[in-house]
């Protein structure tokens, strides 16, 4: 087991459920990002209400639309900081679930293959007669082990 596996242990329901609200919040995030450009520069997207309940609304569907790829084109960033947020929560979007899919394989393998392993009683501690006989075994082995 790597200290990954150590630090984040298997995949339980909690460990999941805590990435998809992760997932949520980083569309989120991007709500608020638009948000706060769009009452920076007021044009930097298309087809966008002046009223806020319509504009969160307008902006919440661009994100998620945007960081799942399916966006329909109905609202389009066209300030360059606009398209660059949009850019990078589309590959966000992609890359999230892509690790997230990779390491509870990793996880799932490798508890497979921890109650699957072959030969697990040779990892047993080496009982004191077997200890005893390495010790008789060689007086050669054992002076040139000392160093004499």
């Amino acid at each position: 087991m790597d200290r990954l596996d150590r630090l984040f242990g298997r995949a339980t329901h909690h460990r999941i459920l805590g990435a998809i609200v992760m997932y949520l919040a980083i569309g989120m995030i991007f709500v608020s990002l638009d948000i706060m450009l769009v009452h920076l520069v007021p044009d930097a997207f298309t087809h966008l209400s002046t009223d806020p309940f319509e504009l969160r609304q307008a902006l919440i569907y661009f994100s998620f639309s945007t960081l799942t790829t399916s966006s329909f084109g109905d609202i389009l960033p066209v300030h360059p900081i606009a398209r660059s947020l949009a850019n990078l929560e589309a590959i966000s979007g992609q890359l999230f679930p892509t690790i997230l899919l990779a390491r509870v394989v990793r996880l799932h393998g490798s508890k497979r293959q921890e109650s699957a392993r072959p030969g697990e009683e040779d990892l047993a501690p080496v009982p004191a007669t077997v200890s005893r006989v390495r010790r008789l075994e060689s007086p050669r082995r054992s002076a040139t082990r000392d160093g004499l």
